[in-house]
């Protein structure tokens, strides 16, 4: 962008190079006045970015130039870039503030040198003009963001040009701000946070000096519409956060209930467990738990006074082992009963074993325990009794 703004500078101040050169050598008399102005008028369709072409005598008078205007109607010497040459001898290409145009009435950016009489003394003024908003335009192709502002600045603060408000902005005087003071103490190029004293918006920029004529150009985006992605992005992770931690909160409150249900439950079982071992082991009957595949799973201390073998030695045996094997068949088919479910309780009268006092007489009475997780039915038998026959 400095690059073109150069360039732009560079195409006005050669044309101005050549018509001052053109007047320092042929002079200002009718005839020459004649080439000039028809040298000028070749000109006109291939002037591009100039708007215009001016020639000025030491009065201010115009001498030539590309608009299509009656010359005796103007004067110029009232402007500061014509001032400044009539006092300086300086020949060098001067950058004017913005002005209203006499011929057009739009607000142009002047590029002009002075051109000398052969005797040296000031002869006059030779000037290019561009748009001001020829430059608001080249400007406003650049995305910056919504609220993003793109300047081109005189080195003297004074604004040449803006890609927004250009018509409020221009010719605004802005070297007494902190903008401009750090412009003025940085070097070539740099960036810089700012609140503008245009609009108030707060912004990001980058700004450069040219190293050929005395502007900075100045790009400038809008803090909000800098993080303006990085905000979004950040509502819709805070949510997604959100939404998980609640997902969780949801999902950790039904595990703490349930395991406080596990808790309560366990201890309820617990206790049942406790009430059963405390009834079992204070009866003077044998009362024996039997698991699905028929071994002994618990049995009551009163086994040692009812069958001779102490609850150690039977845990973990065949329950069925040691009837007699005339009562085995109807034991087993009533446990089988039970077991298919076909019978909730039984009772069964049997000879068994005892370990001292040989057979024995049994009258057991037999429960179904349903398991609620597979429907799996197994025994409990409550209370065997020796019917010491």
């Amino acid at each position: 962008m400095s690059q073109y703004i150069d360039d732009t500078f560079e195409l006005a101040d050669t044309l101005v190079v050549g018509f001052v050169y053109q007047l320092e050598t042929a002079g200002t008399g009718p005839g020459a006045m004649v080439r000039l102005q028809s040298a000028i008028n070749r000109r006109k369709g291939s002037l591009g970015r100039i708007r215009g072409l001016f020639v000025y005598d030491h009065t201010g008078r115009w001498l030539a130039t590309s608009a299509d205007v009656d010359l005796t109607l103007f004067n110029n010497s009232d402007r500061d870039y014509f001032k400044q040459h009539s006092q300086s001898p300086d020949k060098g290409p001067l950058i004017g503030n913005p002005v209203k145009s006499r011929s057009g009435g739009e607000w142009i950016i002047t590029v002009s040198r002075r051109f000398d009489r052969p005797d040296g003394s000031f002869g006059g003024v030779v000037l290019a003009s561009i748009d001001v908003g020829y430059f608001a335009e080249y400007f406003q192709q650049f995305d910056i963001g919504p609220h993003g502002a793109i300047s081109l600045l005189s080195s003297s603060g004074v604004l040449l040009a803006r890609s927004v408000d250009n018509d409020q902005a221009v010719n605004r005087n802005i070297k007494d701000t902190p903008l401009f003071q750090h412009l003025s103490s940085q070097g070539l190029a740099g960036s810089y946070d700012y609140r503008s004293p245009l609009d108030g918006v707060q912004r990001l920029s980058f700004y450069k000096r040219s190293t050929r004529f005395p502007v900075v150009v100045l790009v400038a985006e809008s803090v909000d519409d800098v993080l303006s992605d990085w905000r979004d992005e950040s509502f819709v992770r805070i949510a997604q956060v959100l939404g998980l931690v609640g997902l969780i909160a949801v999902i950790g409150g039904i595990m703490v209930r349930q395991f406080a249900a596990r808790q309560r439950l366990a201890a309820a079982l617990t206790e049942r467990d406790a009430d059963f071992r405390r009834l079992a082991e204070q009866s003077s009957d044998m009362v024996m738990r039997v698991g699905f595949d028929e071994t002994i799973r618990y049995m009551s201390p009163s086994c040692a006074r009812v069958v001779g073998w102490t609850s150690e030695q039977l845990t973990g045996t065949q329950a069925l082992a040691g009837i007699n094997p005339e009562d085995e068949p109807r034991v087993r088919q009533t446990v089988a009963a039970v077991k298919s479910g076909e019978l909730d309780e039984a009772k069964m009268l049997y000879r068994t074993r005892h370990q001292t006092r040989g057979e024995i007489w049994l009258e057991t009475a037999m429960h179904a325990i349903r398991r609620d997780d597979t429907g799996e039915i197994g025994l409990a038998f409550t209370p065997p009794r020796d019917l010491k026959l």
